[in-house]
């Protein structure tokens, strides 16, 4: 009789086990931001902070968009919406959550929120202009893509926010021409060192596709070995843009299309030079 009730319960267990629901894997996972699929909406979750804070973006199938900050215990419950302030990369925005509790700030997620929050690297939340809580935003135009991804998914006629493509290169016949040095003579002795068409090495299209993804800038310092033949032959990065992806993208596109007449000796002839420049990498 012991060894039949033990078995009962084992069985009785083994159900109740088999019966709960096995939570389903995140749609898209992109650094720290989680995309999940409900079936009527998707959610884009950021990872919580210490004290359990963390962001949501909720589109719905209907078209409908959330944005809406989960607030620790110890926040305080708000004496008014306009208590509270979203600023980001430390730039304070006139953005007012349309409710308000001791638990949650809801704001209606439009297009200058969005792009706010897409471009910007943190987002930091102000109560009475004491900053409360910081967000790192690195990743989120990737995230915002996949969340876009998942609605559409959901239902291919679901409204949301369009996040903007990569820029594709322009067509070849609109490609302006790179001048080519003059390798014939006569030259002037100790000639310098000139770049030729500068403006063409680099133009809209070579942007990275990772960097605007997500939404990276910055300015590269390079100095540039050139042969005698007016190409360059090494690439060196004296000042960094803080991203690789920029670094690497900047000596490459250099390496491959810069052109120069090169410098000449004092008996005019073709010789090896070096250049430095700065290339400006911003979000169009």
């Amino acid at each position: 009789m012991k060894h039949l009730l033990a078995l009962l319960a084992l069985v009785s267990t083994s159900q109740v086990a088999a019966e709960v629901p096995q939570e389903e894997p995140p749609y898209a996972q992109v650094g720290d931001w989680t995309v999940r699929s409900y079936g009527f909406a998707c959610r884009l979750d950021s990872a919580a902070d210490a004290d359990g804070r963390d962001v949501a973006i909720t589109l719905y199938k209907s078209g409908r968009a959330e944005f809406a900050i989960r607030l620790a215990e110890d926040d305080g419950a708000p004496v008014t919406r306009s208590d509270f302030r979203l600023a980001f990369d430390d730039e304070v925005a006139d953005f007012l959550p349309m409710h308000a509790s001791k638990y949650k700030l809801l704001y209606t997620l439009g297009d200058p929120l969005a792009e706010r929050f897409r471009r910007a690297r943190a987002m930091e939340l102000r109560l009475e202009q004491e900053a409360v809580a910081r967000f790192s935003l690195t990743g989120s135009y990737a995230a915002l893509g996949k969340l876009n991804d998942c609605v559409s998914d959901l239902s291919p006629t679901a409204a949301n926010f369009q996040i903007p493509r990569p820029m594709m290169p322009p067509p070849p016949s609109l490609l302006l021409q790179i001048a080519e040095p003059d390798l014939e003579g006569p030259f002037e002795p100790n000639r310098p060192l000139k770049p030729l068409t500068p403006g063409r090495w680099i133009g809209p299209g070579d942007y990275p596709v990772q960097a605007l993804r997500e939404g990276i800038e910055g300015r590269v310092r390079v100095s540039l070995e050139v042969d005698p033949r007016g190409r360059v032959t090494d690439c060196r990065i004296l000042e960094s843009s803080g991203s690789n992806v920029l670094d690497e993208r900047t000596c490459l596109l250099l390496s491959k299309k810069a052109r120069f007449d090169p410098p000449t000796d004092s008996e005019a002839r073709l010789v090896a030079g070096s250049y430095a420049t700065a290339v400006r990498w911003a979000l169009p």
